[in-house]
Formats: C-alpha cells, structure tokens, sequence
C-alpha cells in the first residue's frame, strides 16, 4: 500500500478515536444540558482549547492550498492571508472577544436580534449559514485536491471530496465541539510539524532558494515573486486585514468557540496564543507555491500548485506533509459545520420554531444537520472558483454584524433604536448586491470596503434622524456582578 495513503489512514483513525473519547465528555451531565454540552463544550473550554480551535480555523484549506493558489502567480506576498487572520485575531482578542464573553447569550443570531430586531436576527442566521456552509465546502475543495494531487492511483477529484466531507462531518457529527476542539489539538500540531519539515524538505528536493528562485518564470509584466508586498499589493492586505479582523468575532465558528470558552481570560488569552501560531503558516504555504510556479508552469488548475509540490517528496515526508496539508483542511471544517450546526439548531428551530425542543431533541437534530450538510457539500464543492476570492466576497457579508457589535460593546451611548435594523439591513442587502448581481458595486476590487462604508454611514444617520436611545441591557441578564451596563444615553 503506498506510504502517503497508510500515514493518511492513520491520521483518520486518530481524529475517529479523538471524536469517540469526546463523546464521554458531551454524555457527561451538566447543569447547562446536553445540548450546550454537545454544541458549546459545556462552555468549558481553556485557553489552549480556545487557541487550538482558532487557529485550526485560520490554519485550513484557504490558508495552505489557497494561498499557495494565489502564490502560484502572485508571489510570496500571498502569505499574508495568514498574517491577517493572526493580526485580526490578536486585535480582537486584545479589545472584542473578552467584552463578548461577558453577554449573556449562545449564538451570534441571538446576540444581533437582541440589539437590532427580530428581522436582523433573521437576516442573521441566513448570513451565517451561507457563509459557514459555504466555507466548509471549500475546505472539502481542498481536502479533494490534496488527496487526488498526491494519491492519484487512489483517488479521482469526485471521490477524495466524498472521502474529504464524509470525514470532515464525522468528525463532528459524533462527538460536537468537544471533538471539535480535541481534535484540532491533533491538527494543530500536524499542520505546523508537516509544514515546517515539508518545507525545508522541498527547498533541499528542488536545488537550495538560489536554484528555486532561478527557475521562477519571466513574466511580462515582471512578476514579484520575492517581494513581501508587492504581488498581492497593499489594497488586499488591508481588505483582507479588515476582513479577518471583524470575522474573528463576528463569525458564527468563531463566535462558537468564544461563547465555549470558560471565562473572558481564557478567551482573550487563547485568542492572543492563536494568532502568534497561526501567522507563520501562509508565508510557508506560499514559498511552496512558489516552487511549483517555477517547477510546473502550466498546472491544470493553481489549486495543485501545493499538492504537485509535496508530491515530489520521499513517501514518508510526503505523506506527512499531506496529513499536516489535510489536517488543515479538518481543522477549519470542524469549526464552520459546528458553528452552522449551532446556528440552525439555536439560533433558528429552538429559538423560533420549537423553543420547548428536549435536550436530547436538540442533539439528536443538531447530528443531522451535520450529516445531511456533509452529503450536500459534495456536489456544490464540484462547482466553487477561487478559494480566497470566494472567501473575500462571502466573509464581506459579515460586516455589519462586525460593526454592531462593536458599537454595542464599546460605545452603546453612541447608537439609537434604528442603529441596528438599519445597519444590519442596509449592510447586508449591500454586501449581497455587490457579491451576487451587482458586481460594480465593489470598491478598489474588495467587497470589504464598500460594505464598511455603507454599514457605518448608515449608522451616522442613525445619530442623526433617530433620537430615541438604544438600550441593550437584555445583553447581560444573569450576569450580575460581571459588568455593569451603562443605562441608555439621552440622545445627543
């Protein structure tokens, strides 16, 4: 059997037996209930716990695959989509996350239709969904392209993404969050060893950096392939800044895994250990892209840039190297099947239709969602673009939720009764224009920017038309002798 496929194999079997173990800790009673023990880890989870689920989530198929799709024809400076989801999440862990923490509340949904209406909560979980949903049938995109580039003789692109959603989804679907997090400790430090020993393997495969960058092909215009920040320019780093930034809380995976966690230390903590680990990762994936670009001009598809790379290599390297390139994609899955898992049973069915649903009612729903998600994901994967610029439109949608919360957060004193209908709406009606039908809405060719625009001069107006003071202290109900809710300002 060939080397990479039994390391592969191993590597699942270890993730299933991470998952069984974790299904003692989603039977074990609480006085919160099964359902939060299966989707939230009982709100249980340490700082580590919390570090190893984000960066798992920042470290996926979009930060290997993708950036080295990117690298393939725009250089090194495509590392920095990694770069900004570190420097977004440590922002956030410095500033958001821990004020998050202290709400009383389980999903994002809930949280925006507490402060903005029961519309924007809707508008909400719909947001969420596509995203999540969406982003995890990237992952399988990639998982798919790993397996078929490096195991040709075993799998076709059709059945590494079967293979790729059916594990991906088990992995959840038995054990919640618990094997979520559990199992991103695995993955974590799979990623991080395949990686860094891939890497330095391929620069010694293919000549030392001298011959590598020698073979880079001439282009016209030239190509700065070397350059930190040229490639990519300054407008994507910033888009892409800004973007990781406000979906580093405002995303249901992420916001999952803040309201799963212990306390506001443990999550602040975890956030700040997640972006030093998750920073380095893109630049590693886009040097190897970059070997490929000079090794194999002319790929079918930039997706195999990685893959054709690590294919190179002895099969005991190659095949931990693609576990690392696989347990990336495992990694951000988990975490967006969970959070679109939590946001569908929570925040949708329980919360407006079936509010007296039992708690083994709730988990029983919660693994079939994950289950039918799983076989769906299949065919919509066969047909996604890009991987990055898929993600950049469809993360923009989450942008005024982002802004809320801030100012709900921050400056409540500062917002009105229509801030949040009218932010949540404009925005997001904005941001579905400009990434669907209306594509010349977009500004400097990033979705991000023109829905921050909209987003907060619809607020300002808010200041100005509307004098009627917001008031979310339903935010901290039961949460007595945490935080002290300033009562709502006179308008100004």
């Amino acid at each position: 059997m060939n080397t990479a496929l039994i390391i592969v194999i191993l590597y699942m079997l270890a993730l299933l037996v991470v998952s069984w173990y974790s299904t003692r800790l989603v039977n074990r009673a609480t006085a919160k209930g099964e359902s939060v023990n299966y989707l939230l880890a009982g709100q249980n989870l340490n700082w580590f716990l919390v570090a190893m689920m984000i960066a798992g989530l920042a470290i996926g198929g979009v930060s290997t695959v993708g950036v080295a799709e990117n690298a393939y024809t725009r250089g090194f400076s495509a590392g920095w989509y990694d770069l900004s989801w570190g420097i977004g999440a440590f922002i956030a862990g410095m500033f958001i996350v821990g004020r998050i923490r202290r709400c009383k509340f389980y999903t994002i949904n809930e949280f925006i239709e507490k402060t903005c209406g029961r519309a924007a909560g809707l508008i909400t979980v719909v947001v969420q969904i596509v995203v999540n949903f969406s982003v995890f049938c990237l992952q399988v995109i990639a998982g798919g392209s790993i397996l078929t580039a490096l195991l040709p003789g075993t799998f076709t692109l059709t059945t590494a993404i079967i293979v790729s959603a059916i594990v991906f989804g088990i992995v959840s679907l038995i054990g919640g969050m618990w094997a979520a997090s559990l199992s991103n400790v695995v993955n974590v430090i799979v990623i991080l060893l395949g990686l860094t020993l891939g890497l330095f393997a391929i620069i010694k495969n293919f000549g030392g950096v001298a011959a590598i960058q020698a073979r880079l092909p001439v282009t016209d215009p030239p190509t700065p392939w070397t350059h930190f920040t040229r490639g990519m320019g300054w407008g994507t780093i910033m888009a892409w800044t800004v973007t990781m930034f406000m979906q580093a809380y405002s995303g249901a995976a992420a916001m999952q895994t803040v309201v799963s966690s212990r306390d506001e230390r443990s999550v602040k903590v975890g956030y700040i250990v997640a972006a030093v680990v998750m920073a380095p990762a893109g630049f590693i994936a886009a040097y190897m892209g970059m070997v490929a670009a000079g090794s194999f001009p002319g790929l079918a598809s930039a997706k195999l840039a990685l893959p054709a790379v690590v294919g190179e290599l002895n099969p005991w390297l190659a095949g931990f190297t693609l576990a690392g390139l696989w347990a990336a994609d495992v990694s951000t899955a988990s975490a967006c099947i969970m959070g679109m898992t939590s946001m569908l049973t929570k925040g949708l069915i329980v919360r407006y239709f079936r509010p007296n649903m039992s708690e083994k009612g709730q988990v029983l729903l919660s693994r079939s969602i994950i289950a039918i998600a799983m076989f769906i994901a299949i065919p919509i994967s066969l047909t996604m673009g890009g991987i990055v610029a898929t993600l950049m439109r469809l993360l923009a949608m989450l942008a005024p939720m982002a802004i809320m919360m801030i100012l709900v957060v921050y400056i409540p004193q500062h917002t009105r009764k229509s801030t949040g209908p009218a932010v949540m709406m404009v925005g997001c009606i904005y941001a579905a224009l400009e990434i669907s039908i209306l594509p010349q809405l977009i500004l400097g060719g990033q979705p991000i920017y023109a829905v921050l625009v909209v987003s907060i001069v619809t607020w300002i107006a808010t200041l100005i038309f509307d004098k009627r003071p917001a008031d979310y202290r339903i935010l901290y109900e039961g949460e007595a002798g945490k935080m002290t809710m300033p009562e709502p300002a006179s308008a100004e």
